[in-house]
């Protein structure tokens, strides 16, 4: 229920929970931007907050002051894509109560186990451990779904938990959250098509079927793999009119086997050994059942990806709009999307099937001087199909020169390690190159400005090489999507503006890496000339604080 309040008591409320005695500029009015729009009940706040705004401080402070005025009770749930923007949280707010993966949780019982696992379930069964005492996984769990004030958590989890963990209403079991705030928001989309995608090799589900022959269900998956074949891969399946059938089938012959695996394992005279083997084959039919379960929910059209008779096959949903409203908007009614590259809020909110009605959008400018953020736009070469290699490298080569005389470290973006190793190759500079995708490598290669130099295509996001870190970037090549992906391929013939999104999402995200606060600087350099035309077509793509970046 929406509860009044004046423009001085919100601003009070704003100082007197941000955490700084300065705000950076475009803090304050974001946070009162999002605060006045969910007070008045929009569904969606979409904030688009360049780097050195200081994201996750606007989000901890949103929350704190829509308990002070809308409710004492009032709960967030912040979601994050990586690891390191938890930790990030939680080093900047103590009270922020972060739940990441199982594994990061050791057992208390057995050195090297993590919760779930058969090792797991045994110490359960035998009474060595009771989990809601001793399993620090589980009560960290239980503590975040129902008791947290400001939780914190990883996309996968927000999306993949079913709302009964995380968006329940339910009296004796609300687990929801007032508001859900997500963090890099501009990867949330492809996020909930890779986690409802569904991959099925029914060869691997036998592996649990050792000395439980009576509970063969393998071969009812093969059969629903096999009924595919009718279909080309490449191929556009409306779930209602091609596959309801199929996973209707599949799901009355499999449940009820599910319902007898679980009578059995309630046995308490059940010897623990075959206990536990029933619960490890319930787990993987029910992870199966509940994908496919899913796929049937989400409806709407699917691609059949990859297929192998019979062996193997994968499914994927062509629309993240398809997959929000069942795994994402469902758990909580309001939420506030956060990114400093939203790139065309229309098309960001096209893609998640966000009514523009139920949704407001706001874009700061971006607080650092322009001088410490350019970028140059060599138009060096077309960097596809057969280009250049021994030119693209010689551009390089000349740029890194010039870094490496003031000692300066520099990143970069490759798109792919092919391209990475190609570059070192011909480099005049190997010896102070590394190719690598391992973070504590990378990050320990730049901790000093020795003219050290990263390659790779996976620094794109969740890097802050700040400062001396990397004083200059390199965008070698536009990073396109893989053509020889059938989504990828379906997506571009419906909606050339999705594909020129995707790359332009991936070149204003890799610009940003060196660049992490207000008093950091560094230069970035396209080479590829195909980024011009990317530019030109799309200018409503491009933030305006990028655009005035750009030099060409």
């Amino acid at each position: 229920m929406s509860v009044k309040f004046t423009k001085a008591e919100l601003l009070a409320s704003i100082d007197k929970h941000f955490p700084y005695e300065k705000f950076n500029p475009g803090q304050k009015e974001a946070i009162a931007f999002a605060v006045i729009n969910i007070a008045a009940g929009k569904q969606h706040v979409i904030l688009e907050l360049p780097t050195g705004i200081g994201k996750s401080i606007v989000a901890t402070t949103i929350h704190k002051v829509l308990r002070e005025i809308q409710s004492s009770t009032w709960r967030t749930a912040v979601v994050t894509a990586t690891k390191g923007l938890q930790d990030q949280y939680v080093m900047e707010d103590k009270k922020v109560f972060s739940l990441k993966g199982k594994a990061n949780y050791p057992c208390s019982v057995t050195a090297g186990v993590s919760y779930g696992s058969t090792d797991c379930r045994k110490n359960i069964f035998s009474g060595a451990c009771r989990p809601a005492v001793q399993c620090e996984y589980v009560k960290t769990r239980d503590y975040w779904t129902h008791r947290a004030p400001l939780r914190l958590t990883n996309t996968a989890f927000q999306i993949k938990a079913p709302e009964a963990m995380i968006g329940s209403r339910s009296e004796d079991n609300y687990t929801r959250a007032n508001l859900t705030i997500i963090d890099e928001c501009h990867m949330i989309d492809q996020h909930l098509v890779d986690y409802a995608s569904i991959v099925l090799v029914p060869e691997e589900m036998k592996r649990n079927l050792d000395g439980l022959p009576e509970y063969a269900t393998s071969t009812y998956f093969s059969a629903f793999v096999a009924d595919l074949s009718e279909f080309e891969v490449g191929s556009v399946l409306d779930v209602s009119a091609q596959l309801s059938e199929k996973i209707t089938n599949l799901l009355d012959k499999v449940n009820p086997i599910l319902d007898r695996i679980s009578a059995e394992s309630l046995d308490r005279g059940l010897d623990g050994d075959r206990k536990s083997k029933l619960e490890s084959l319930h787990e993987d039919l029910s992870r199966a059942v509940s994908e496919i379960k899913n796929m049937f929910d989400i409806g709407g059209e699917w691609i059949l990806e990859e297929y192998a008779y019979a062996q193997r096959v994968k499914l994927v949903p062509i629309y993240a709009y398809q997959v929000a409203p069942v795994s994402l908007f469902s758990k909580c009614d309001q939420h506030i999307h956060m990114s400093a590259t939203i790139c065309g809020s229309a098309e960001y909110m096209k893609t998640l099937g966000i009514d523009p009605a139920t949704a407001v959008y706001l874009s700061m400018p971006n607080p650092i001087p322009v001088e410490n953020r350019r970028v140059y736009v060599l138009d060096a070469l077309k960097v596809s199909g057969a280009y250049d290699e021994k030119k693209l490298s010689e551009v390089v080569d000349s740029i890194v020169s010039k870094h490496r005389s003031a000692s300066q470290n520099g990143i970069i973006h490759t798109v792919s390690f092919k391209l990475a190793e190609q570059l070192k190759e011909r480099s005049a500079h190997k010896r102070n190159m590394l190719i690598s995708n391992n973070r504590k490598e990378i990050l320990n290669w730049v901790n000093s400005p020795k003219g050290k130099l990263v390659l790779s295509p996976s620094i794109e996001t969740g890097y802050d090489f700040k400062g001396d870190m990397a004083r200059y970037q390199i965008v070698a090549k536009v990073p396109f999507e893989y053509l020889g992906s059938h989504y990828v391929s379906v997506n571009l013939q419906r909606s050339p503006k999705w594909y020129a999104r995707r790359a332009i999402l991936r070149i204003v995200q890799a610009c940003g890496r060196s660049i992490r606060g207000i008093d950091d600087w560094a230069v970035t350099y396209i080479l590829d000339s195909n980024f011009r035309r990317l530019y030109d077509d799309n200018p409503e793509l491009f933030p305006q604080w990028f655009k005035d970046s750009v030099v060409l």
